[in-house]
């Protein structure tokens, strides 16, 4: 088990920015762009170009603060690329939210709701290294350069991935595509903001911007890991709403339990 001990203030070479999909690592070399297309990156740094191995799993402890100033315990736990578990306050109203492999259940003390199968598609959004590498060996995922971008006083580069959903079995024939937009810090390669677009629980036909801005960086192990991060849902017509995440420890490799991402399941 290994906890954080101090920032993350370890600096990479600038020759490969679209080494950000490794951003969880700490790169040992460089990847060359010439001749290789971004997806060539992408399934380069999946097949184990870059030293490290991802965690098997990833617990943070810390407080989750809304647009109002108010402030609840959060727990969150990892496993693979496609377990999450929230936990979110205490007592009789905390709120347990459950993904596992495009399905979801939420639940308020002893009332458990399964979550539309449209907005139970997650990603570990929270530590975007395990956000982009789930699908990174995907035939189908595609990705475009967009350049670099102006983010306040900062210059990053975007890059775009988008995977198209195949199945036809959907909700109403509703396709559940994903598209992300990734905006990379070249000086150190890290992922300082994410965007994608969530469905609406209540109306699938409703997509939602979801902006997750990074910062904060500490060492965690082999694992880049935000201890802030700043959720912003909505749009300026319909209403903004925010929350920030303020991480106090973060924990690798505690063979988190299977039975924590089952339906009623209790946190071990």
């Amino acid at each position: 088990m290994k906890r954080h001990t101090s920032s993350f203030l370890a600096k990479v070479r600038r020759g490969a920015y679209l080494v950000a999909f490794a951003l969880a690592l700490i790169p040992a070399n460089n990847i060359e762009l010439a001749g290789q297309s971004a997806r060539d990156i992408v399934l380069q740094l999946r097949d184990g170009s870059v030293q490290g191995a991802l965690p098997t799993d990833v617990t943070l402890r810390g407080t989750v603060t809304d647009e109002f100033g108010t402030a609840k315990p959060l727990l969150v736990q990892i496993k693979g690329t496609d377990k999450i578990r929230f936990e979110i306050g205490t007592g009789p109203n905390r709120r347990v939210t459950v993904f596992n492999a495009n399905e979801g259940w939420t639940q308020v003390g002893t009332k458990l709701q399964a979550l539309p199968q449209h907005s139970s598609v997650r990603r570990p959004s929270l530590i975007p290294i395990l956000d982009l590498v789930g699908e990174a060996s995907n035939p189908r995922l595609q990705v475009v350069d967009r350049g670099m971008k102006s983010i306040g006083q900062r210059t990053v580069q975007q890059v775009s991935l988008s995977l198209p959903d195949l199945q036809t079995t959907r909700s109403f024939g509703r396709k559940l595509d994903e598209n992300l937009d990734v905006f990379i810090d070249p000086s150190t390669l890290l992922v300082v903001r994410t965007q994608r677009f969530l469905r609406s629980q209540e109306n699938m036909d409703l997509p939602v911007p979801s902006v997750l801005e990074f910062s904060d960086y500490r060492r965690v192990g082999n694992l880049a890991v935000p201890f802030r991060i700043v959720n912003t849902t909505g749009t300026q017509q319909g209403g903004l709403h925010q929350k920030t995440f303020v991480i106090t420890e973060a924990v690798l490799n505690t063979n988190v339990a299977d039975s924590n991402f089952r339906a009623g399941g209790t946190q071990q």
